[in-house]
């Protein structure tokens, strides 16, 4: 190789480099995090959160901003205050709460070319959504207490009337259904977030639902801790959690949890925009993709048997037939 090849070389390698480096929105970039309401210690999805975006944040190299608003009207001026920055390839903005879809959509053209990742929800908006179908993973759960209860009917409460705790009441109905049970209660602790909030009214209105039936499922995020806290010492009384595996709660209690693994979806996408940059695109992830999934508590390993994973299949197969009917 001459002199002149070995320079046109050098010159095609430091090109590269540098394009290379460009091409990479989270390097040296902004990443601006508003949580949902109640902010961290909830022992499910906001603290599973966190750790996917801290994670991600020394994965990555990029500066870190965490917000925390402790109502809607904080959480409307946090997110008025971020979008009104302006346009900025190296800034990206993740709304961690589905209910922050009503707000976006408040917006036009002052969220045009801006990056934004809306978590658990959906926008009339151009972004990038991701949302969660819990159905599959909560009818592996309803075939789960069907094993395990005693009673024709069981209860479920939930934080709020959220699209996708219905889903999920729906899926568990379903499973608990087609196994031999009657009926499950539907209640709300609250017409707003604050329902995910309510520790003192979710562990009166357990109580209350323990005097007719043995189990209740807990899709009510930290308001859970009430149901644990009357379910713990207790005997042959169950219960189902939310988010993530909260057997640990209440183990002689809790048979198993509804999960979906938001911490390790929030780092996928930071690693897939880190690649091949931000994208709009709407994500619908589901039992079959892995995201979702309903966790056993090992203690109901042997009580359970093959139940829940024999429902797999069937579990998948209805959530598929559900999805494509709301298309």
């Amino acid at each position: 190789m001459n002199i002149s090849s070995l320079k046109l070389c050098l010159i095609f390698l430091l090109l590269f480099c540098s394009c290379s480096k460009d091409q990479s929105l989270l390097e040296d970039s902004v990443v601006n995090i508003v949580y949902p309401i109640g902010g961290l210690g909830d022992q499910s999805f906001v603290d599973n959160i966190f750790k996917g975006v801290v994670s991600s944040k020394y994965e990555h190299q990029f500066e870190l901003h965490h917000f925390f608003p402790e109502n809607h009207s904080l959480a409307i001026d946090i997110i008025d205050s971020l979008i009104s920055i302006g346009p900025n390839s190296k800034e990206l903005l993740i709304l961690a709460d589905g209910t922050y879809g009503r707000i976006l959509d408040s917006y036009d053209k002052e969220i045009v070319n801006k990056r934004i990742l809306l978590l658990d929800g959906s926008s009339q908006n151009e972004i990038w959504t991701v949302e969660f179908s819990f159905y599959g993973a909560a009818y592996l759960a309803g075939v789960a207490a069907a094993r395990v209860s005693k009673s024709d009917t069981v209860a479920f409460i939930a934080g709020m009337p959220l699209q996708v705790l219905m889903d999920c009441y729906n899926g568990f109905s379903d499973g608990f259904i087609s196994k031999g049970g009657n009926f499950v209660e539907l209640h709300y602790l609250h017409t707003t977030p604050l329902g995910f909030e309510m520790i003192n009214e979710a562990e009166q209105l357990t109580r209350y639902l323990l005097k007719h039936t043995d189990l209740v499922v807990g899709a009510a995020g930290g308001s859970n801790m009430g149901i644990f806290n009357v379910l713990r010492g207790q005997s042959e009384k169950y219960a189902i959690g939310i988010d993530s595996d909260q057997s640990h709660f209440a183990p002689d209690a809790v048979i198993g949890s509804i999960t979906k693994n938001v911490g390790s979806v929030l780092n996928s996408c930071l690693n897939d925009i880190d690649h091949d940059g931000y994208t709009i695109k709407n994500e619908l992830l589901d039992l079959k993709s892995g995201y979702t999934d309903f966790v056993v508590n090992s203690l109901f390993v042997q009580i359970l048997g093959n139940s829940v994973e024999n429902a797999r299949e069937e579990a998948i197969l209805k959530e598929e037939i559900i999805l494509n009917e709301n298309r």
